[in-house]
């Protein structure tokens, strides 16, 4: 079963739902459009999805969501530290430019030791953009996608382009990988069919109790008494008459239908003779 969870907010009809859902079959905890919010905004969202987790995990019987088991230590559940914020990494870019026009002004008009020296800031400021880089926020089980229906899962913005297939970008191909990829479906169908399985016991169970009590409850009680024994000699002879005229009845029916065949038979054949 796939939940599929606004952006920027966690509503209280989703405890809801999640509460009266628990139970019928394993969770898969999605976010859908991802792309609206920022770094920031995400890993907000992401927060509050995990504190919401938690607080619902403490009042349902069985788990939210299906454990994939995922390894990495990418993942914000394990430690809640806020990253270096993305106005590094700009400053960084800037830094970069500015850098990379010095060198068209300075380097032709200088020696080799100049070029040689350039590079080696490039390759220092490279190191130190990959190190202020912020990863996109994640927590386990829980996957912040961004869905497109072309053929190349790109989606073009005023301000850039995304691809759907880059988790640099959207967990969608890790919620491809984990579900439809995974050593995990194969529980993920069996703990589906045991959830099924124990809901229609229950149910069937529960309307075999409640029909039995409605009808104890509805229908009114009868006491059966036994019919009046036959005082007096002449009710007992007219008692075993009636009962010997009953077994005869029956018994002459019973020998006339037994006998119908044979008499249509002999009607049938006996007349073409």
């Amino acid at each position: 079963m796939f939940y599929f969870v606004a952006p920027h907010r966690i509503k209280d009809i989703d405890k809801e739902f999640i509460k009266t859902l628990n139970g019928l079959a394993p969770m898969v905890l999605v976010v859908a459009k991802a792309d609206t919010m920022t770094l920031q905004e995400r890993r907000k969202h992401l927060e509050n999805v995990f504190a919401m987790m938690k607080e619902l995990k403490e009042i349902c019987e069985h788990p939210i969501v299906f454990d994939f088991e995922e390894d990495g230590d990418s993942f914000i559940d394990d430690q809640m530290e806020l990253p270096v914020p993305p106005a590094a990494e700009a400053m960084v870019e800037s830094d970069q430019e500015d850098r990379v026009e010095q060198d068209r002004v300075i380097v032709p008009t200088h020696t080799e030791t100049f070029r040689a020296a350039a590079e080696q800031d490039h390759a220092c400021l490279k190191a130190e953009h990959v190190q202020l880089h912020v990863p996109l926020p994640r927590i386990r089980n829980v996957f912040a996608v961004v869905c497109d229906t072309s053929e190349s899962g790109k989606r073009e913005y005023p301000w850039g382009s995304l691809n759907i297939y880059d988790e640099e970008h959207s967990d969608f191909r890790r919620l491809q990988r984990v579900v439809l990829e995974g050593e995990k479906i194969t529980e993920l169908i069996e703990q589906t069919q045991m959830m099924s399985l124990r809901i229609y016991k229950n149910t069937a169970a529960a309307s075999k109790v409640g029909g039995m009590a409605a009808v104890s409850a509805d229908t009114p009680t009868t006491t059966v008494t036994a019919p009046p024994q036959p005082s007096t000699p002449v009710q007992q002879a007219m008692a075993v008459f009636y009962r010997v005229k009953a077994a005869l009845d029956t018994g002459i029916i019973t020998l006339f239908y037994a006998m119908l065949p044979l008499l249509l038979w002999i009607l049938v054949f006996g007349g073409m003779k």
